[in-house]
């Protein structure tokens, strides 16, 4: 599997998906169910290599913002989030996290997914009756980036102006 058809699978309830987590979730579960058992386990080991990618302190800050505080799973939930939002919002909250501030919405948002991080391995289960085998790797041990204080309203309106902007 590729990268292409790793986001196309992501993307493939149409537009407007990503506001609706249940026909996300159904339009992925669907695609991955069509393909051999190989393939589901080869996007979901994308899926953890983009949860890897995106575990960072400066992203961390924006998930804490954005969430109104974020634990460790929180991070992770944050991140699966962030991936169900496309190619185009994850690669440019990589670049740029305080792009998050034009997706984001402070009145309506629940920015995480934790289904979608499960659902390769579920469908995998499904599939074969068994469950996916283990990743080689689990990834990074800590963030990358330079750790900071996301309790610093000074740090946060610095770092994150837009994010801060919405929700300090």
């Amino acid at each position: 599997m590729d990268e292409a058809q790793f986001w196309a699978i992501l993307e493939s309830g149409g537009p407007g998906t990503s506001d609706d987590p249940d026909r996300q979730l159904a339009a992925v579960s669907e695609e991955l169910s069509r393909l051999p058992p190989q393939e589901v386990m080869d996007f979901d080991r994308l899926f953890d290599r983009k949860m890897a990618d995106a575990y960072r302190w400066d992203l961390w800050g924006a998930a804490y913002l954005i969430n109104g505080g974020c634990s460790d799973d929180g991070f992770c939930y944050f991140r699966s989030w962030l991936i169900s939002r496309g190619k185009a919002v994850y690669s440019a909250a990589l670049d740029d996290p305080d792009s998050l501030a034009g997706v984001v919405d402070p009145e309506n948002d629940d920015c995480e997914f934790e289904e979608l991080w499960y659902l390769p391995r579920k469908v995998y289960a499904e599939m074969t009756g068994e469950e996916m085998p283990a990743p080689d790797s689990l990834g990074p041990a800590v963030p990358g980036g330079e750790d900071w204080d996301f309790d610093d309203d000074e740090q946060l309106s610095r770092r994150l102006p837009k994010l801060a902007g919405l929700y300090l």
